[in-house]
């Protein structure tokens, strides 16, 4: 993957242009009315993921090093000056995030190939992007951006402030995102297969949960679990789940 340069007090400058940028948002909002999902939680949570993958892909010599700096500056500003909203083209959110994160860039001295890779890659979170097999940059930036709500427990958080967050938007999803349901669609659909993630357990995790939902519910098949478990008490299903994680947990790799 062709990237720019991008020398070292370059890439300093605009991530500490960014991340302030990031708070400025965020302490924009009225007490309570920041977004309940991509909120700064979100922002700090998917540079964590970021580093990660890319110590693990650098680890293994996959990463070329000048693409490092390029995808943590990328994640950092990927939800830049998100506003909860869900009306618009697919896409929107993702342009203007890049838009505001080039011009912070641009101002830092970062050189223009690095920031149209910095442009392609916050695009390539888009939800329904689908990334060659190949480009490993744009497959980690999307798994830094789920890494959190892959999560078996902190996932469920997520999914919670996700589902609050687009209800409050005016979206109808059925089943929604916190549902047993929603999240077994979710979790079929995302993304977790690169050999940095595989390193780090993102994909057993997606399969154990996956897997969980006919446990917990002694269903023969996820589907039936996950209906079966959205008919119980929410108590109730989640502690049976929690039960079904730990057991396969317990089971060798």
């Amino acid at each position: 993957m062709a990237c720019g340069g991008l020398a070292a007090p370059a890439a300093k400058r605009a991530a500490l242009a960014v991340a302030d940028a990031v708070e400025r948002h965020g302490r924009g909002f009225a007490p309570g009315a920041e977004p309940a999902y991509h909120d700064r939680h979100h922002q700090a949570e998917a540079v964590l993921a970021m580093a990660a993958l890319v110590r693990a892909a650098r680890g293994a010599s996959l990463l070329d090093p000048r693409e490092a700096p390029l995808l943590l500056l990328a994640i950092a500003g990927h939800d830049l000056f998100h506003d909860g909203s869900v009306a618009g083209p697919a896409g929107r959110l993702e342009a203007a995030s890049a838009a505001a994160t080039a011009g912070l860039a641009a101002s830092a001295g970062v050189d223009p190939a690095g920031i149209d890779e910095v442009r392609r890659l916050i695009a390539a979170t888009e939800p329904s992007f689908r990334p060659a097999a190949d480009d490993l940059p744009a497959r980690l930036v999307r798994e830094a951006d789920v890494m959190g709500s892959l999560m078996p427990q902190l996932g469920w958080q997520l999914s919670r402030a996700l589902a609050a967050e687009r209800a409050a938007a005016g979206a109808d999803d059925r089943p929604t995102v916190d549902s047993f349901e929603g999240r077994l669609r979710w979790l079929r659909g995302v993304a977790a297969e690169s050999l940095p993630a595989v390193s780090l357990g993102a994909a057993r995790n997606r399969r154990d949960q996956i897997a969980a939902f006919a446990l917990a519910a002694a269903a023969p098949t996820a589907d039936e679990g996950a209906r079966l478990l959205d008919r119980r008490t929410p108590d109730a299903a989640h502690a049976d789940y929690r039960a079904a994680l730990a057991a396969l947990a317990g089971k060798p790799a």
